[in-house]
């Protein structure tokens, strides 16, 4: 006979994977330089540049001053659009 009931996961197990999972992530995209990606096996893929600009508000102490961030962004994979669609 064959047994096709699902493993029980407690609550803790699933907290403590989820937050292995979560820290993981961000330490990658920490270390990560511009321009560089990280693929998510069959989920998609951050992407990670360095944008420019300036600051156009006059009311800001730093108005006229050119600033640099971190832009993070996500594509999904066809794969998961199509389960999402689904």
């Amino acid at each position: 006979m064959i047994n096709n009931k699902q493993p029980i996961i407690n609550q803790k197990a699933l907290k403590e994977a989820y937050n292995l999972v979560i820290a993981d992530l961000t330490n990658a995209l920490v270390k990560m330089k511009s321009g560089q990606s990280v693929r998510l096996n069959g989920i998609g893929t951050f992407t990670k540049k360095k944008q420019t600009t300036k600051v156009r508000l006059k009311k800001s102490k730093i108005y006229g001053e050119t600033i640099q961030y971190y832009q993070i962004t996500f594509r999904t994979s066809q794969t998961l659009k199509r389960a999402i669609d689904k």
